[in-house]
């Protein structure tokens, strides 16, 4: 292909989409493994974050007159920063990925207990929320914002990354002294 246009003579410039297709097209084998990892990946990152709302929904159940469709808002505001229906057909791996992980810690942190209610689960989504805002609308985060003296999620964080290094998945309590 020549280039007329103000490039180096002999080369061409692709949209990434187009050069994808194109791709896709000269070579089969690509074609494979780009639908497949497409494919799979979105799929299980899909049922991922639709196994960890199951997770949260059991553990809501122990709190009275559960509002699920305002916790379920409440987790697209948080991730997406709005509602509408089928967003997490939408929704990139990445943002997949978070969804599951926010399903999980929240999950986490009624079963342990540190949310009480369904209005302080709400609250801690509110704070959860601004904070996901605060972070959008910003390039750096400000180095003054303190996190609240005690965090469940970050409490869970910890653990779980200790005992990844030790190897294992289990969560065990350090030695008395």
């Amino acid at each position: 292909m020549k280039s007329k246009a103000r490039r180096i003579p002999g080369e061409v410039w692709f949209h990434p989409y187009l050069f994808m297709n194109f791709a896709m097209w000269i070579n089969p084998r690509f074609e494979y493994f780009a639908i497949r990892f497409i494919y799979d990946q979105l799929i299980e990152f899909r049922h991922s974050a639709g196994d960890q709302y199951r997770g949260l929904t059991r553990a809501l159940a122990i709190f009275e007159n559960v509002d699920y469709a305002k916790v379920a808002k409440g987790l697209n505001y948080i991730e997406f920063g709005k509602h509408e229906s089928n967003l997490r057909q939408k929704a990139t791996i990445q943002q997949l990925k978070s969804l599951s992980a926010l399903q999980e810690k929240l999950a986490f942190a009624i079963n342990m207990g540190y949310n009480k209610n369904l209005e302080e689960l709400i609250n801690e989504m509110r704070r959860i929320y601004r904070v996901m805002v605060f972070t959008r609308n910003t390039s750096k985060i400000s180095s003054d914002l303190s996190p609240p003296p005690f965090n469940p999620i970050q409490e869970y964080d910890k653990k779980k990354d200790r005992n990844d290094d030790q190897g294992n998945n289990t969560f065990k309590t350090p030695p008395v002294s």
